[in-house]
């Protein structure tokens, strides 16, 4: 039997069909029993069969005198039936009415198929809590892994952050942020933020900090692995692992997916750009590990999800006056993959140095021309396309959809704030008096 209804309502089909041949073939043979002979039944009420009666040419039923004494040929009502057999309607209309009612509840109850949220757990899915140890940090920790009934964890599939990264599973939300050189108190400080309010804010996402730090004595190791150990979202990815994974893969006659030595490479800022390859991952964000996270920031993100388009980018600052911030941007991954996997390989291409801001240098030039015409972009201050802006958005951008939390901006890192107010055309229609000063005082997250 389907979960839908359909099956209740198929099981009672022949038992309905069955009352229907059974009431008619009742008002018949009482009908035929009375007179030998069934007409028309009275307007009145169903199955009440009347002997002899006709129809006049003004529609009318006129009854036979010759049929029964002491009728009249002209009366202009029927003859008492002889035969009144009891209608079941009301019983029929009663089941029917009871089989319409549980289809629609089940059909209400029924898991969609097809949902805009592509990590909301599948009927086929299921969710377990699994608790790990990593040789790494040399601590025990919990991760929750989504797996189809028809799956279950690969060991030698590849991996393109870790294996207690791939056992989280499909479907995944990654922020993704980037650590390298020499990391002092400030950025471990500003990391334990991160995932704490990522926690709270982003409920679901997983926090990922890809670095190149091979010694694990090294102080800098030994903070991420603080960091990893405190907070289950979060989950690390060393590049010079990922490199010798590609290697390995290549040695063993295994398709690289991507050419190790153009890694080797790679401007340090990029290496966040590398969860676009994860198969694992659905949708990602890539972020600045000193920018804080405000409800301002959630509030964008969450009507970008809630919409069609594939890239989302935002620009809250008047010196947000490129395209593209290499710390502001994100794309639904599952809406076009192969396209973005396609252009962020011209990027890797194209970021053989180490050149600063060459990351964003980068995504103006290669990923803005495509993803300019699939967008939603919060801006705060060129929303009018005014000089440069103009010939750069040929898409109309969006005001952030809630008000600024005491001068603060989406990308600061939570002492600067914006220097003037944001103009009239750039605020929501419904709220023209949110300048830049909220009434509300910034938000503080317990750690």
């Amino acid at each position: 039997m389907t979960r839908d209804g359909n099956g209740i309502c198929i099981l009672f089909l022949p038992l309905l069909f069955n009352l229907l041949k059974k009431e008619r073939e009742s008002s018949v043979s009482h009908c035929a029993l009375a007179a030998g002979v069934v007409v028309l039944c009275s307007n009145e009420s169903p199955y009440r069969c009347y002997l002899c009666s006709k129809w006049t040419t003004e529609g009318r039923r006129q009854c036979d005198s010759s049929c029964r004494p002491g009728t009249s040929a002209t009366s202009a009502q029927p003859v008492t039936p002889l035969v009144y057999a009891k209608s079941r309607q009301p019983i029929v209309l009663i089941i029917v009415t009871i089989l319409v009612v549980i289809f629609v509840v089940m059909w209400h109850k029924r898991s969609p198929t097809f949902h805009h949220n592509p990590f909301q757990t599948n009927e086929s899915e299921y969710q377990r809590i699994v608790e790990q140890t990593s040789p790494v940090c040399n601590c025990t920790s919990t991760r929750t892994t989504r797996l189809t009934s028809q799956q279950s964890f690969n060991p030698n599939a590849f991996q393109w952050c870790s294996p207690y990264s791939s056992l989280r599973g499909k479907h995944q939300k990654v922020i993704a942020y980037t650590m390298y050189g020499n990391v002092n108190e400030r950025y471990y400080s500003l990391l334990t933020n991160i995932s704490s309010t990522a926690g709270k804010l982003y409920p679901g996402w997983i926090v990922r900090i890809y670095h190149n730090f091979r010694n694990q004595s090294e102080e800098a190791h030994q903070q991420l692995c603080e960091v990893y150990c405190q907070f289950n979202n979060v989950d690390l990815c060393s590049v010079p692992e990922l490199i010798q994974h590609i290697r390995d893969a290549s040695k063993a006659n295994q398709m690289e997916p991507l050419e190790p030595d153009l890694l080797e490479g790679l401007n340090l800022r990029m290496f966040r750009y590398l969860v676009t390859f994860d198969p694992d991952v659905d949708i990602f964000m890539s972020r600045d590990v000193d920018s804080m996270i405000w409800q301002r920031e959630v509030d964008a993100v969450e009507q970008w999800l809630q919409s069609n388009y594939t890239f989302h980018v935002m620009r809250d600052h008047q010196n947000h006056i490129v395209t593209m911030l290499a710390g502001m941007w994100g794309a639904k991954i599952y809406q076009r993959r192969d396209l973005i996997e396609g252009l962020m390989r011209a990027v890797i291409r194209a970021g053989q140095n180490q050149i600063k801001n060459a990351d964003q240098v980068l995504l103006n030039a290669t990923v803005w021309p495509t993803a300019q015409y699939d967008v939603m972009a919060h801006d705060s201050y060129h929303c009018q396309n005014s000089n440069f802006m103009a010939k750069t958005l040929p898409l109309r951008v969006f005001p952030f959809p809630s008000q600024r939390e005491s001068g603060y901006f989406v990308g600061g890192v939570g002492q600067e704030k914006v220097p003037g107010k944001c103009p009239e055309a750039c605020r929501p229609p419904d709220h023209k008096d949110w300048e830049w000063l909220a009434l509300i005082a910034p938000m503080k997250i317990e750690v």
